[in-house]
């Protein structure tokens, strides 16, 4: 059926573009310290608090594309992730650039607008399932070198707490 969408599912697609985002940046930014201790650190302490920050900030400038470039040129993860993050690129591209230009006139029809929302939905679930994934390996590459899961826990948690003006 043709109709022009409903205020309420107006606020929804712009309630659920406004999560991709969010969650989009989300992996973007668990990737660099994937790539700063494991890629360039290597070893614990082996790089000062001024030279990691140096490296952070000129990684957090870098698009998903071009961390992905630096995962793959490092060989710092497995291909199967490689290809996953390849292929949320290529999703990141489509909601963030082209989703109204190829995809808008779908909202017209009940069938469109179903496939749109599962496509954004799916985005959505895909980046929270790559940014748990992406901290795992940063907590299993941290243990491999000497520490431990409950201090690693411990400092995510008094982390937490200071944002929240608890410590």
């Amino acid at each position: 059926m043709r109709r022009q969408i409903s205020p309420e599912e107006l606020d929804y697609l712009f309630h659920r573009i406004g999560t991709a985002i969010w969650h989009l940046q989300n992996v973007e930014n668990s990737l660099v310290p994937l790539i700063i201790i494991k890629g360039i650190a290597v070893e614990l302490n082996s790089l000062s608090e001024s030279s990691a920050l140096k490296h952070e900030a000129k990684l957090n400038k870098l698009t998903l594309g071009q961390l992905i470039g630096k995962l793959t040129e490092l060989d710092l993860v497995e291909a199967e992730l490689i290809q996953r993050l390849r292929e949320f690129n290529n999703e990141r591209k489509w909601v963030v650039h082209n989703s109204v230009f190829e995809s808008g006139d779908h909202l017209y029809t009940d069938a469109g607008r179903n496939k749109f929302f599962t496509r954004l939905e799916w985005f959505v679930d895909e980046a929270v399932a790559l940014h748990k994934h992406i901290g795992e390996l940063v907590v299993e590459y941290s243990v491999s070198k000497g520490m431990r899961r409950e201090q690693i826990q411990a400092h995510a948690v008094n982390e937490i707490r200071q944002l929240k003006g608890e410590a």
